[in-house]
């Protein structure tokens, strides 16, 4: 990285300021996590952070950091990645490569148990659209949706959309087994709902 100090270096569609400019002081390692956010940009939107008519055009906006914005249907959480690995200042992006690879290793975490909430909430809504079936096979099923919500959360604790499941699954159950009689099981789905941080810490734990 050093030798890049009479101009411009590296391909300008992919560069950030310090290589555009040739700026030897600001190269460092957050330089090649500029380098992989910018692969990143171009995997998710067909095209890389820099591009214009001409070479110098490009030059340029790399140089003052100029990156279009991410399509807004993609996920928050990748874009957010995206953008901090392409931030303009070097001291703003991810400071090593674990780094961002560590950022994009949770996402895909993340993105697991936000799919399993989503798939527990679905079995849920089918659930509950079936009425009049034995209250033995609405609580299996309702004991299932727990589960979904639980190993969601297992993958990722702060998930909010297993939290809320979770919760409201457990008051469904318990409003379930209320309206056949079944007080003991409806009073067990109460309490874990008041005692559910307790509950969530010791599952992860």
């Amino acid at each position: 990285h050093r030798r890049c100090i009479d101009g411009p270096c590296g391909t300008p569609v992919y560069s950030p300021p310090e290589l555009a400019e040739g700026n030897s002081e600001d190269i460092g390692r957050h330089t090649d996590t500029y380098l992989l956010g910018a692969t990143l940009f171009e995997i998710l939107s067909g095209k890389p952070p820099h591009f214009g008519n001409t070479f110098w055009d490009i030059i340029a906006k790399a140089a003052h950091g100029e990156v279009p914005e991410l399509p807004p249907e993609l996920p928050e959480e990748l874009r957010a990645i995206a953008g901090k690995a392409l931030a303009n200042q070097p001291g703003e992006r991810y400071q090593t490569v674990e780094e961002f690879r560590t950022a994009l290793q949770n996402y895909l975490k993340h993105k697991e148990s936000l799919d399993l909430a989503d798939s527990a909430r679905q079995q849920m809504l089918r659930c509950l659209r079936r009425s009049g079936e034995p209250s033995t096979r609405v609580y299996d099923e309702l004991a299932e949706v727990i589960a979904g919500f639980a190993q969601a959360r297992h993958l990722w604790a702060e998930n909010p959309k297993a939290i809320e499941g979770e919760r409201e699954a457990r008051l469904t159950f318990a409003q379930t087994a209320l309206s056949q009689g079944d007080l003991i099981l409806a009073r067990s789905h109460l309490l874990k709902l008041d005692a559910s941080g307790e509950a969530d810490a010791a599952f992860c734990a």
